[in-house]
């Protein structure tokens, strides 16, 4: 997923400021360079991040990497809204 998609993802979801806050390790670390984008648009509509401030790079990614493996398992609950 290149740096532009991943952008606009997170600016689609309210998550602008988060981004901006990780764009450098997000694209030093390579996380997201083969992921497909419905996987991080699944993990951005599950996952709240109210205070971006607090957010780190590192509970970020780790909670990503759970997601991930999760949806590839399609373990996910039902969510009918």
């Amino acid at each position: 997923m290149t740096e532009q998609q991943l952008e606009y993802t997170f600016d689609l979801f309210g998550y602008s400021d988060l981004f901006q806050k990780l764009r450098y390790p997000i694209k030093v670390s390579g996380e997201f360079d083969n992921v497909d984008i419905e996987v991080l648009e699944s993990f951005l509509d599950w996952y709240v991040f109210d205070n971006t401030d607090k957010v780190l790079f590192d509970d970020f990614i780790y909670h990503f990497r759970i997601f991930k493996k999760i949806y590839e398992n399609n373990n996910l609950p039902y969510r009918p809204w």
